[in-house]
């Protein structure tokens, strides 16, 4: 049998995931494919694009440099000038045998070089929007994105840091998970 890689579901039991090399390959390939036109869509569109690696992708589906699901691509507005709209786009993807209830929000500050996401969120900055979009279920091998129009505030040109955070919701009662997170610039010029 082949080793099998951990996973907690929804409900906290762990479940083994069996992924044999080919399926990863399969999976990258795949996934590579997708954002590539997605790169030339949103580059048409004047925004700035980043993605995952193809080695990248492989450690993400592997499990081995996050938990999962996790962010593989995103796209934003990468300039534009105070008081002005704004927009930021992010894919993620669920490699799981299990359905997974997943939420992205979005918030600006030096969150990143926090190793522990609850000091990312400490270091938001107040002045920006702090948003989530609706939790939504993204099945087994499926795909979901985020998307947020917003406005930035009258601050001071310069450059300024976006984080996304991918999670679980909590069930009424309890306490969410934390899933990967992203970081994109916005400059206000």
């Amino acid at each position: 049998m082949r080793e099998a890689e951990r996973r907690s579901d929804d409900e906290g039991v762990d479940m083994p995931q069996e992924r044999t090399e080919a399926d990863v390959r399969a999976e990258v390939q795949r996934r590579l494919e997708e954002i590539e036109q997605l790169r030339e869509q949103h580059q048409r569109q004047g925004l700035a694009f980043a993605a995952l690696s193809e080695e990248g992708l492989a450690q993400k589906i592997r499990g081995e440099t996050s938990n999962s699901p996790f962010f593989y691509y995103q796209a934003w507005v990468a300039a534009t000038t105070p008081g002005n709209s704004a927009y930021v786009e992010i894919g993620y993807q669920n490699p799981d045998p299990t359905y997974r209830h997943v939420c992205v929000t979005i918030f600006f500050g030096l969150a990143n070089f926090a190793a522990d996401i609850t000091a990312a969120a400490a270091g938001r900055h107040v002045g920006w929007p702090y948003v989530s979009d609706s939790p939504t279920i993204v099945g087994i091998g499926q795909t979901g994105t985020a998307k947020f129009n917003y406005t930035t505030p009258m601050v001071e040109p310069g450059t300024y840091l976006g984080n996304a955070v991918l999670w679980r919701p909590p069930p009424t009662f309890g306490i969410g998970s934390y899933f990967d997170r992203s970081l994109f610039e916005i400059r206000l010029i």
